[in-house]
């Protein structure tokens, strides 16, 4: 396992070595994510909003919705094709790739590999590491959990048991792994750490194609290993893509929120109204 979170802190040193703001102490045009009490209570409140999210949609919001809904209904429509032919193109090299890509989205190994990131962006004085590696834990905790939600909610039956693809359980709270196949934990929580580096160094080329490329590996091997659907892969993605953004937002300027402030001035009382976009 050792040997596991040293090739995950590596990846994750040589992905952010793209960007030339990665290991200097300056360049503080963001602010800054500590590990304190702010960023421990930010767990619970950061999850509240974004389970309240969809009473904020607006017509863009709730366009977007609905075309990731048809993507993932499309591809449904093809899930028995498209495992179909991943299992028939299995080969050593494959397997060697998957288990690679495997590592980025288990939690056993991505997130004390977040947390040994954090330590080099202490130990050398990045503020950006160290907002990255906290930003990406938070997200990949908080999308693991919504993520379990989803599976208990569903029960869908993995690929490997044989059975159809329409086979649904339903909502109940019973841990067999063979029906907990939507959506894909593997996927949901790789593609929350990989939007978060890549949105923290969206000015650079290569880290979002790098970060996106390896969650995409550890997607696609979920599907190599007959453990989920192609849907379940791309709502497992979706999720995580749109938890993170939600989050990195959140710790760049706060929710939106509506505020009432009384204030007592010579001439009578007033209220005050503020809006924070």
């Amino acid at each position: 396992m050792f040997k596991k979170l040293l090739i995950i802190i590596m990846v994750l040193v040589v992905v952010v070595s793209f960007s030339k703001d990665s290991f200097a102490a300056d360049g503080d045009d963001f602010t800054p994510v500590n590990l304190d009490k702010k960023y421990l209570k930010g767990y619970y409140t950061d999850t509240k909003y974004i389970l309240a999210s969809p009473f904020r949609w607006d017509k863009k919001g709730w366009y977007t919705f609905g075309g990731v809904m048809a993507i993932g209904a499309l591809i449904y429509v093809y899930d028995e094709e498209l495992r179909d032919w991943t299992q028939d193109n299995i080969s050593p090299d494959t397997n060697h790739l998957a288990e690679f890509g495997d590592y980025f989205g288990n939690g056993k190994y991505m997130v004390p590999g977040l947390f040994g990131f954090y330590a080099v962006g202490a130990v050398i004085d990045s503020p950006k590491i160290k907002r990255t590696a906290l930003l990406g834990i938070e997200s990949f905790i908080i999308t693991g959990v919504l993520t379990q939600v989803g599976k208990l909610s569903f029960h869908r039956h993995r690929p490997r048991t044989g059975d159809p693809k329409d086979t649904f359980d339903g909502p109940s709270f019973e841990l067999d792994n063979d029906n907990l196949a939507m959506p894909s934990g593997h996927t949901s929580t790789a593609f929350a750490i990989a939007t978060v580096i890549a949105t923290e160094y969206s000015d650079s080329k290569i880290i979002p194609v790098l970060s996106y490329s390896l969650a995409a590996i550890d997607a696609w091997s979920r599907m190599h290993y007959n453990a989920h659907w192609a849907s379940d892969v791309f709502m497992g993605a979706a999720l995580g893509y749109f938890v993170s953004k939600t989050i990195v937002k959140l710790h760049d300027d706060g929710p939106t929120t509506l505020t009432f402030m009384p204030q007592l001035i010579d001439d009578g009382a007033y209220i005050s109204v503020g809006y924070r976009f």
